[in-house]
C-alpha cells in the first residue's frame, strides 16, 4: 500500500491592476498554465505589505525605485503606495516558496518561475 504525503502546493502571488493590459496578459498565462492546479495563485489587487514589497524587492534585486515609481528607500516607497497605488510597477509576479519575483509581463521569465527553471537559464 502506498501512501501518498499531503505535499502542500507552492504559492504564487500576482500583484495584479486590472485595468492594465500588461497585467491582464500575465493573470491569464499564470491561469492557463494552473489548468492542473499544480500551484495556488493569489491575485492581489490591494498594495503589499511592508515585509512583502521588501522581499520583492531583495527577489528581483531592483533597486526601490524600479519597484515603486519615485522612490529611494522601502519606506518612502510604503509612503508612495499608500497615496497612489498606481506608482507600484505591475504586474509583479512572486513565488515565496523560491524567492522568485518578476516585474512585469515577461512571458517567458514566468513560465520559468512556473516550471522551475533557473533564474540564470
Amino acid at each position: 500500500m502506498f501512501m501518498r504525503l499531503n505535499k502542500s502546493l507552492p504559492v504564487l502571488s500576482l500583484f495584479h491592476a486590472p485595468s492594465s493590459q500588461s497585467s491582464l496578459s500575465a493573470l491569464r498565462l499564470l491561469q492557463s498554465r494552473n489548468k492542473n492546479e499544480i500551484y495556488n495563485l493569489d491575485i492581489v489587487t490591494e498594495k503589499p505589505t511592508k515585509d512583502q514589497l521588501r522581499c520583492i524587492i531583495e527577489y528581483t534585486g531592483c533597486k526601490p525605485s524600479e519597484v515603486v515609481s519615485g522612490a529611494k528607500n522601502l519606506d518612502e516607497a510604503m509612503d508612495l503606495i499608500s497615496s497612489n497605488l498606481e506608482k507600484l510597477q505591475r504586474p509583479i509576479t512572486v513565488d515565496w516558496n523560491k524567492g522568485w519575483a518578476i516585474i512585469g509581463n515577461e512571458q517567458d521569465k514566468i513560465n520559468q518561475l512556473i516550471t522551475g527553471s533557473s533564474k540564470e537559464d
